[in-house]
């Protein structure tokens, strides 16, 4: 490479200068993999069957990338190993990519001052972390960051946001930040990490404030740390050793400098897809916004790895070469089966990622659940919410809860009951001491901490391992924020579960229109893009709203406020409380979840409902639902008679709703056949005490 650190103007992008360098960081210096991570980087970690660190490179390759600077602290040898069998490495790869190692670096900082002291930045770079998804084409904002550089040379980074709901089930929710800026300009003029939904308020610096000519304060933003930075950033990061966070540290330091004179720039998205695998429960997240195709063209049939094609097929269902379906097996929507993966009878599989090679039994369920390659699942087991490493075997019979993450190479059961949010390890010297190292307790010793597998199975020869949920990655935060980010994943995955399909929320009538939702989600479609982007942010509160036991009031304030924002129908809006409702039913005990949900929310339904037509149209909305809902198709006739007893429903317009389905005699209709005959009854009795009482 001929270009030099002196070419380009101190950095600028120079008509000699031809060569876009990125700086990618493949440790994310945090453990909240663990202990999947213990032996493998969480950058090859499988994200739909693919390892993550592909969907970065796409995606900066995509931007025009030539070269990469890969930044690696732990597991280095597994890294270099898959890129010398990767497409990267070959002649036809448009990227080239270093990789440096520095195994004594513990944080982004110390690993940004370690690669300038290495000389290989040359001019303006990107700056991301290993486990971004995004469809991003950053010419745009590389062309802004530009003219904005030959304006004003003290803007020395731009910061790449993606506008989204705070609610958005991508989005970090207790790792945040509010951004003051400037719209006219697109400075940054302040910003505060929002670590806690408990925070009620941040103080902000009124003096730099008030140099604003259009003053913009921003929590809708989410941060992915896409940076595009000049090589004075990397200076800084030299000159101020106690930078260690890109956000806490060095954004913060930087905007409360009255001596440094720099400025930071922000660059917003609103239509691009971007996200950042940081968590387990963004790992479901992402997972499914890939099978969604809300990441479009980043898609499953792209075929990202060559050896690993799929065929995609109707409900965002994808299969692999060489799959095989017993004639009984179910698989729902939103599912991914990579190549060789048998399912045996009576299995039922959905939102779930299955990798190449696995073997499911019969009478096996599988929900909103991710298991790796070469995992063997034996007949009658049950497994909702959790990550599964690859060569796992789940002996006969075993359950495992919400929230659990298993590592490679573990026996579990048979029959175990796992509970919630447990972190499964093998047993082993290095796991022993990386146990020993956690806060477990004085009196724990490596006894007890073998005692404790004993609720794995007999068989088994996993450990469950000692640390907090959230690995406790920063020592100084409170109690509070520890037990809020212990529970990330469980909560997660509950608030954040999959959206809804499009064919969910369009007529089914227009065919026409569901191929192309099939196609490309995102695109432009009939049902217009105001009340597409209504229907994901209202779902998204509400089922927070449900998961935080708002005060309906509240959640009615929100509701309407986005009604309004977007010109939304009461029909969407029943439709979006529907599917948040419906998110939390549990098929195991369907009319207890029911009564439990229904009849606290109904009064919400029932503010959107007027009249007996519309309260017709709720029904049939219902009906909808449960049949697009796998096990809960029979629990429209416990929702039915709730909805009527909380005023929800009139008779009059159930016993419409039957009458015109009557003929039909379908599941529904036979459901509530007998609720319907008892309000035909207690009208005619009605009648007859009106006539009885006119008689006297």
């Amino acid at each position: 490479m001929t270009a030099s650190r002196g070419l380009g103007h101190n950095g600028d992008f120079g008509e000699n200068e031809k060569v876009l360098q990125a700086i990618v960081m493949a440790d994310s210096f945090n453990e909240r993999f663990m202990p999947i991570t213990l032996d493998r980087p969480r950058c090859l970690l499988p994200l739909v069957n693919v390892p993550i660190i592909e969907y970065t490179f796409e995606f900066l390759a995509v931007s025009g990338v030539q070269e990469v600077i890969l930044f690696c602290r732990a597991h280095a040898d597994q890294i270099k190993q898959y890129l010398s069998r990767s497409r990267w490495s070959k002649p036809t790869s448009t990227m080239h990519i270093q990789i440096v190692v520095n195994n004594e670096c513990t944080s982004v900082g110390d690993a940004l001052r370690d690669i300038d002291g290495r000389s290989v930045i040359h001019g303006d770079f990107l700056l991301v972390c290993g486990d971004v998804v995004s469809n991003i084409n950053l010419s745009q904002a590389l062309q802004a960051h530009k003219q904005r550089r030959q304006v004003d040379r003290n803007f020395i980074l731009t910061m790449v946001l993606k506008e989204t709901s705070p609610f958005h089930r991508s989005r970090e929710r207790c790792e945040s930040g509010i951004f003051a800026i400037d719209s006219a300009t697109g400075e940054c003029l302040a910003y505060e990490s929002v670590e806690s939904e408990n925070l009620q308020q941040v103080t902000l610096p009124l003096a730099r404030l008030s140099t604003a000519k259009e003053l913009s304060i921003r929590y809708d933003l989410m941060d992915c740390q896409i940076d595009i930075c000049s090589v004075n950033v990397l200076a800084l990061y030299t000159e101020n050793f106690d930078y260690e966070d890109v956000r806490k540290d060095f954004l913060r330091g930087v905007l409360t400098s009255d001596i440094l004179g720099v400025k930071i720039a922000t660059h917003i998205l609103t239509h691009e897809y971007a996200g950042r695998v940081r968590s387990p429960h963004l790992y479901e997240s992402i997972s499914m916004d890939i099978i969604e195709r809300w990441v479009f063209p980043i898609v499953p049939e792209a075929d990202l790895l060559e050896e690993q094609p799929y065929s995609y097929r109707r409900g965002n269902c994808y299969h692999g070469l060489d799959v095989v379906l017993s004639r009984s097996a179910s698989v729902g929507n939103n599912v991914v089966l990579g190549n060789g993966v048998s399912v045996g009878e009576n299995s039922i599989v959905r939102n779930s990622v299955i990798g190449a090679n696995c073997q499911i039994g019969s009478d096996v369920v599988i929900e909103n659940s991710f298991i790796w390659d070469n995992s063997c699942v034996e007949n009658g087991c049950r497994i909702v919410h959790s990550i599964i490493a690859d060569h796992v075997r789940v002996r006969c019979n075993t359950r495992i809860s919400r929230g659990c993450l298993v590592t490679s190479n573990i026996t579990l059961g048979p029959r175990a009951d796992i509970p919630p949010s447990i972190r499964v390890a093998k047993l082993g010297e290095h796991v022993e001491l990386s146990m020993r190292n956690l806060a477990i307790g004085e009196s724990d010793d490596l006894a007890s901490l073998t005692a404790r597998q004993k609720f794995l199975g007999e068989e088994s020869d996993g450990a469950v391992w000692g640390g907090a949920i959230d690995e406790n990655e920063d020592s100084n935060s409170d109690n509070g924020l520890k037990e809020e980010r212990r529970t990330a994943f469980e909560i997660g995955s509950i608030f954040h579960n999959s959206r809804p399909s499009f064919d969910d929320v369009l007529s089914e009538d227009d065919e026409d229109h569901d191929e192309q939702h099939d196609a490309d989600p995102a695109a432009e479609n009939s049902f217009g893009r105001n009340s597409v982007k209504f229907f994901h942010d209202s779902l998204d509160l509400m089922k927070h709203a449900i998961e935080s036991n708002y005060v309906v009031d509240n959640a009615l304030l929100e509701i309407n406020g986005l009604k309004f924002a977007c010109n939304a129908t009461f029909s969407e809006c029943r439709q979006v409380i529907l599917q948040a409702l419906f998110s939390f039913i549990e098929v195991a005990a369907i009319p207890k979840s029911v009564d439990k949900l229904f009849l606290k929310w109904a009064p919400l339904l029932s503010r959107f409902t007027q009249g007996v037509e519309e309260q017709v149209e709720l029904i049939n909305t219902v009906e909808k639902t449960c049949q697009t809902s796998e096990g809960l198709e029979r629990s429209f006739q416990f929702i039915v008679p709730v909805l009527y007893k909380s005023d929800v429903l009139e008779d009059d317009a159930i016993i419409t709703w039957y009458r015109n389905n009557e003929p039909s005699n379908s599941l529904f209709v036979r459901q509530i056949r007998s609720f319907v005959q008892w309000l035909e009854q207690d009208d005619e009795d009605e009648d007859s005490g009106s006539d009885s009482d006119s008689d006297s």
